[in-house]
């Protein structure tokens, strides 16, 4: 079950991203961070009360294309629920949820960031319709290259669900 992380969720959030992506930076001290800014949104996935996965979402405007924008900030699923689904379904939940609240606040895509390296991640998100549109982003803490990715969003009329952007 997917339902919307809590602020006694985020020490859980931060713990499992600063070993999902330990390789990237000090995500233990980055997290929680993002998680108290205006705008950022963040889901778990649970099951029987067990958490198994996360998702964060931004918006924010873009002052260069002077619109809001959606960005995946963080994606994370514990290793021993990898592989299950469990991440595609905070994928699909976070891209429902931007195209729900889309039209109202004139959002276009969501964006993301994955590192140079990460190539199955990079596989993952094109099969969810993500392309690369910025191949050197800039870079992680740890000096890998970030790559931005993007999937338009279809045009929908649906309403705002109640977690719009802030």
């Amino acid at each position: 079950m997917i339902r919307r992380a809590t602020q006694a969720d985020h020490p859980w959030i931060a713990q499992l991203a600063t070993e999902v992506y330990r390789d990237l930076g000090d995500y233990g001290q980055v997290m929680p961070q993002w998680l108290v800014q205006p705008g950022v949104l963040a889901w778990l996935d649970e099951d029987a009360g067990q958490r198994r996965g996360f998702a964060v979402l931004g918006f924010y405007v873009d002052r260069q294309l002077a619109r809001t924008v959606a960005d995946l900030l963080a994606i994370g699923v514990g290793p021993r629920h990898q592989r299950g689904g469990i991440g595609t379904q905070l994928l699909e939940h976070v891209i429902s949820v931007v195209a729900a609240v889309a039209p109202a606040h004139g959002i276009v895509d969501v964006r993301l960031t994955v590192a140079d390296t990460n190539l199955v991640g990079q596989r993952w998100y094109a099969k969810s319709g993500f392309h690369v549109v910025d191949g050197d982003h800039g870079h992680y803490a740890n000096g890998q290259r970030a790559i931005r990715m993007a999937r338009p969003l279809a045009p929908t009329t649906a309403s705002a669900p109640e977690h719009a952007p802030a």
